[in-house]
């Protein structure tokens, strides 16, 4: 049975996007007969129960100490994997999803294959496969000197890591432009609040769609949020297991331009995009490029009345709003929601396993 080693980290700063994606793909290698374990640095919001609770292994590294994004050096988080993996019965591949991690801390896998998750582009690899499934990764050579020659790219949303939900859904509904029902999703955790500046937006308005808001109750304002939703009559859902059934019901969904865009995406649900993370502008750029989403631009300049004013245009604008429905469905390639983390899955298999 082939082993692989997962190595992500979810917390309330980082969000919940990292372990989400790795948590679909090991999901479709499992399904290959492979047995896959994780290995995570334990903070607050690390989603180390959420991934447990399906059916995968969980090691915890030490915790942090520092501030950083990987909270330690590169050389002590390579020097503690190495000491879990010989723990733990060792790999034989290992699927690096970490913008703390780069070519010098995958070089010190090897002779372990190396399969890395990328959108940013803006670090060196030492990988046998790269992924990038974001809309617009695709396009052009942005990791030509970034990986080794040998490398296999998977570029764009056809290699997107999609839960299985998302796969099962088949292909998404036709919309006609009609805003009737609005979601609005803005993370696992939202620690800067955008959730309670959209229902704040929202409740301002005069006519609005009827609204579910999905926040985890373990993000930090989720109290506050759930209180504004009940006093202005919208749904607030809390977490949510089901999002492919709850996106395939949504006209327009208000989000952050994170991993969530390619599961709106993937179901043809046209979006207003927040960047709340720096991370996130080429994807809000890319998504406005091919039609598929309005961005409001950096969260910290986005207010109430930029919020309410582009939601109530799109309700004018159902020509619009269908546009950018169809050109999500297409964005996403031939059947998506069945080529991503297959294809992924049996490309791992074949070049890596």
């Amino acid at each position: 049975m082939p082993r692989i080693a997962i190595r992500t980290d979810a917390s309330v700063g980082i969000g919940s996007g990292h372990a989400m994606r790795s948590a679909a793909l090991a999901a479709g290698l499992r399904g290959r007969g492979c047995d896959v374990t994780f290995y995570v640095r334990p903070r607050d919001g690390d989603m180390r129960d959420a991934i447990a609770s399906q059916g995968f292994r969980v090691v915890a590294l030490d915790p942090p100490t520092d501030e950083s994004w990987l909270g330690t050096t590169w050389r002590e988080d390579a020097d503690q994997m190495l000491g879990a993996l010989a723990r733990s019965g060792d790999a034989d591949a290992i699927v690096v999803d970490h913008y703390g991690l780069d070519a010098r801390w995958e070089s010190t896998m090897r002779p372990r294959r190396v399969v890395a998750v990328d959108d940013l582009a803006d670090r060196p690899h030492d990988c046998d496969i790269l992924i990038d499934q974001n809309v617009g990764a695709d396009v052009g050579d942005r990791y030509a000197k970034l990986v080794p020659g040998s490398a296999r790219l998977l570029l764009g949303p056809r290699f997107a890591l999609l839960r299985e939900q998302f796969r099962r859904a088949g292909a998404p509904r036709a919309r006609d432009g009609g805003i009737e029902r609005l979601l609005v999703f803005m993370g696992g955790f939202d620690a800067s609040d955008q959730t309670g500046k959209v229902v704040r937006a929202l409740t301002g308005m005069r006519h609005r769609p009827a609204t579910q808001v999905v926040l985890s109750p373990r993000a930090p304002h989720a109290a506050a949020v759930a209180r504004a939703c009940d006093a202005a009559g919208i749904e607030y859902l809390g977490a949510v297991d089901a999002m492919a059934d709850l996106l395939d019901r949504t006209d327009l969904a208000i989000g952050a331009a994170g991993t969530a865009t390619l599961e709106r995406a993937a179901l043809g649900v046209p979006a207003v995009l927040v960047v709340v993370a720096e991370n996130q502008r080429a994807v809000a750029r890319a998504c406005v490029a091919a039609g598929i989403a309005v961005s409001l631009g950096e969260a910290g300049d986005v207010d109430e009345a930029r919020i309410a004013g582009c939601v109530e245009a799109l309700m004018a604008a159902p020509e619009r709003v269908a546009g950018m429905s169809a050109a999500a469905r297409s964005s996403m390639g031939t059947d998506p929601a069945r080529l991503g983390t297959d294809a992924v899955a049996d490309a791992m298999l074949e070049e890596v396993l």
